[in-house]
């Protein structure tokens, strides 16, 4: 017989302080083949809550590595900033 085994996953946050309280971000994905990585891709857009941390879901097939940044576009004063890069492997 056959079980299911229920696992929580904390979902890639990232936290930008107050200055990025309500900003909406882009969610950047870099994956893994055949050990290479690859340059990272806009996935999705997110809000910064108003504590400034962005937190999002993303899912990826069997076996599969990704690097996650968020980069803020910038606004008149300020430029463009990326984060560093958060590592995930799905099994």
């Amino acid at each position: 017989m056959r079980s299911l085994v229920r696992t929580q996953y904390r979902p890639p946050s990232f936290s930008g302080g107050a200055a990025l309280a309500g900003q909406r971000v882009n969610v950047l994905v870099a994956g893994k083949t055949k050990g290479t990585w690859g340059s990272p891709a806009y996935l999705k857009g997110a809000r910064a809550d108003a504590k400034g941390v962005v937190t999002f879901w993303t899912t990826a097939g069997a076996g599969a590595a990704i690097n996650v940044r968020v980069q803020w576009p910038g606004d008149p004063r300020h430029g463009v900033s990326t984060s560093g890069a958060l590592g995930a492997y799905w099994k």
